[in-house]
């Protein structure tokens, strides 16, 4: 009888620990499946498709940075440039105007990067939504001001870079505790880097 008994335990510890790694497993599936419709549901601008080749962000006119593996190249500099002269802080005809910049990492994903200028400010939204770079993202800073901030190009030979960021208009004198603006980097590319133009300016 005792036998029985020490049978039927240990037949339903069996039962009980299987039932706990089945739950177990189950919600780790679940777990995943919901990581992936998160993944899912961040989509980027509406008009760029999600498998964005670098040839038609070029066609498009936007600033393109190819950081691909064995490559040496950015596009559209042109662009970047003018759009820098019509905002800058410094323009004698400061206007509203709007550039993208497609920075492609080494396995070919892009990041887009939109940079409108409005009088009130300036505007940068960052789609991190088509690269392999976990987790994927997109971030707005609309409180960029433009009595504040110019877009400029920095270079750093020290890293062989060239920095685009918001710098700090530093001959302003009249805003109180300026300190707390700091420069504000968007992206970079290399020195080295050929400069390819469509000459379409």
């Amino acid at each position: 009888m005792n036998k029985k008994i020490v049978i039927i335990l240990i037949l339903v510890i069996i039962v009980i620990i299987a039932l706990f790694f089945i739950t177990k497993k189950d919600k780790v599936i679940n777990e995943v499946v919901e990581t992936t419709n998160l993944t899912e549901e961040i989509k980027g601008f509406s008009d760029v498709p999600q498998n964005f080749e670098i040839e038609k962000a070029i066609e498009s006119d936007y600033f393109v940075i190819d950081g691909r593996e064995n490559s040496d190249k950015i596009y559209n500099k042109d662009i970047l440039d003018r759009f820098i002269e019509n905002t800058s802080i410094n323009s004698t005809n400061r206007k509203p105007d709007k550039i993208r910049i497609a920075n492609y990492n080494y396995s070919g994903y892009p990041t887009i990067y939109e940079i409108e200028y409005k009088e009130t400010g300036y505007i940068l939204t960052i789609d991190a939504s088509r690269n392999n770079i976990v987790p994927k993202s997109i971030t707005t800073n609309n409180n960029i001001p433009s009595d504040i901030y110019s877009i400029t190009i920095e270079e750093d030979p020290g890293i062989n870079a060239a920095i685009i960021k918001f710098s700090v208009y530093s001959e302003i004198d009249n805003i109180e505790d300026l300190e707390q603006y700091k420069d504000i980097e968007i992206t970079r590319f290399l020195l080295d880097d050929k400069i390819v133009n469509k000459n379409k300016i």
